[in-house]
């Protein structure tokens, strides 16, 4: 079963990203690698999830004052089960948390060089794992229209929206 930890609600879709999930012992085996698999779909500890998130995040650059923030992940539901985390789920919160770190900069920015500095990260977020994985292919053009391509004409609402809704 598939728990959603993030919603992101833009004005006509609700985007998707990082799924927390938790596995009863039915259909659940171990890999020797250490991960555990359900129907085929590998699912990681917290503290792998949290590693794999710390190995993601060094790809990215932080916006400056924005910091990369300290992450964490559940280790046990409120029923006191373990959690699990599909894999790629930190992979892609890495990327959303860099995105959000230029996002918050630009609709911020107090200078014409901090805006310009920031326009750029922002408007690559076609790059990152949040983007590619995190969001459901239908909702991706609900993210264009919303967001980047008012961004690239020099409309920053859908990002502040965006930013309000969904940054840390």
């Amino acid at each position: 079963m598939k728990k959603t930890t993030r919603l992101v609600v833009l004005a006509s879709a609700t985007i998707l990203t990082a799924s927390l999930v938790w596995v009863t012992s039915a259909g659940r085996s171990g890999a020797n690698d250490g991960q555990e698999t359900l129907d085929g779909i590998a699912y990681l500890t917290a503290q792998q999830t949290m590693a794999e998130y710390e190995q993601e995040a060094t790809k990215w650059t932080f916006a400056p004052m924005r910091p990369q923030p300290k992450k964490t992940y559940a280790d046990t539901l409120s029923d006191g089960k373990q959690a699990m985390y599909q894999k790629g789920t930190a992979r892609i919160d890495a990327s959303f948390d860099w995105w959000c770190s230029w996002a918050r900069m630009l609709v911020e920015a107090q200078t014409p060089a901090d805006h310009d500095t920031a326009l750029p990260h922002v408007l690559s977020v076609h790059q990152t794992p949040f983007y590619a994985e995190g969001l459901v292919p239908q909702d991706r053009p609900v993210f264009d229209h919303d967001v980047v391509t008012p961004a690239q004409a020099g409309d920053y609402s859908g990002v502040k929206a965006a930013v309000t809704q969904n940054c840390a």
